[in-house]
């Protein structure tokens, strides 16, 4: 008999921090840990009929807000909901059933594994702790220096500006007096946390930031800050060696890079939204980025991919600023527009 396939989904939107941690012993702070559990049940907007959502803490219907009114869209949708108690027994359930599970969390670390671990899922369910470590290493921002030498070499009509990693202080802070205005970055963080822009900012300020950094994480990434138009990103997804293309997506941030929202559009309309914005984009550019993925990530991951990319008022195309290897709003996003077809090919 053949197996069905059945999509378990978890938010844990502290993973990248995790990930910098790089154990199994992470604990979100409390703010953090307020987020997750007030979005426990996010999934819901792009998880598919039959599939499951796993909180990962007790939801509270009193301190939940619409608590209620996500368990009636859950039940709805046809879409189960389950505490780490019952996770481990459902899943053997379906099993035997002729199901077969697939986790898919926002991203896979080394605290994620332990507590599904501790919950009683099995092991083949599960990202073994090599893959955990490739992701973590992939998921260092030094990573977007290799792909964007890759996207140089396809696109090489196209001025590709390349990041810089320090691991000294005075370095970095050499680069900065160089450049002016800079974006700072943490080698692991999200949703534009770990960043700085150091336009007016005083230098002992900076100083005291990249140190930490550095403390913290080994070192710290370095770019020119762009005159930036306008923020997408391209969705990815990777099985068996191969990168499929999912989909466009856009978003806005702060002046500091810090993330605010998605776009709802086609997939049509975002990419005239960035065709006026840059003549650069074109199918070209997801080619060169379907090489660095294959070449680069492909080999050594499986899951969902994002490359955001930005595009500047001289109509420049930045085709890679960051790449994060786990689900993103706008993965999310192009999972609930096309929450009516099949995609379980790229599962």
């Amino acid at each position: 008999m053949a197996e069905r396939h059945l999509t378990v989904h978890i938010f844990n939107p502290e993973t990248d921090f995790a990930l910098a941690i790089g154990d199994a012993h992470y604990s979100p702070p409390a703010k953090v840990l307020s987020f997750r559990r007030e979005m426990a049940l996010f999934p819901l907007s792009y998880a598919a009929k039959g599939d499951v959502i796993l909180s990962l803490d007790n939801i509270n219907p009193i301190t939940t807000p619409l608590y209620h009114h996500f368990c009636q869209k859950a039940k709805n949708k046809g879409i189960t909901i389950k505490t780490p108690r019952e996770i481990s027994q459902y899943l053997n359930k379906k099993r035997a059933a002729g199901c077969l599970p697939f986790i898919l969390p926002w991203g896979w670390n080394h605290s994620l594994r332990r507590d599904l671990k501790h919950m009683g899922v099995e092991e083949d369910l599960l990202k073994t702790e090599s893959e955990i470590d490739s992701i973590r290493l992939l998921s260092h921002r030094r990573t977007t220096i290799s792909f964007n030498e890759i996207l140089q070499s396809s696109l090489s009509a196209q001025d590709i500006p390349v990041a810089e990693e320090f691991c000294s202080t005075e370095k970095a802070l050499e680069f900065c007096s160089m450049k002016g205005d800079v974006f700072l970055k943490a080698p692991w963080s999200s949703s534009g946390r770990g960043i700085m822009r150091t336009a007016g900012l005083n230098e002992k300020k900076i100083e005291e930031w990249v140190r930490g950094c550095i403390n913290r994480q080994g070192s710290v990434m370095a770019e020119i800050a762009h005159d930036r138009t306008g923020d997408f990103a391209t969705e990815w997804w990777i099985k068996d060696g191969e990168p499929y293309y999912m989909g466009l997506s856009s978003f806005s941030t702060t002046p500091d890079g810090r993330y605010k929202g998605n776009l709802y559009l086609s997939e049509n309309k975002l990419s005239r939204r960035l065709s006026l914005l840059s003549p650069q984009w074109g199918p070209e550019i997801i080619e060169a980025q379907k090489e660095g993925l294959k070449k680069l990530i492909a080999p050594n991951y499986s899951g969902p991919v994002g490359i955001d990319m930005l595009t500047t008022s001289s109509g420049a195309l930045v085709p890679c600023v960051e790449i994060n290897l786990r689900m993103t709003m706008g993965m999310a996003v192009i999972m609930q527009r096309n929450i009516k077809s099949d995609h379980s090919h790229t599962l």
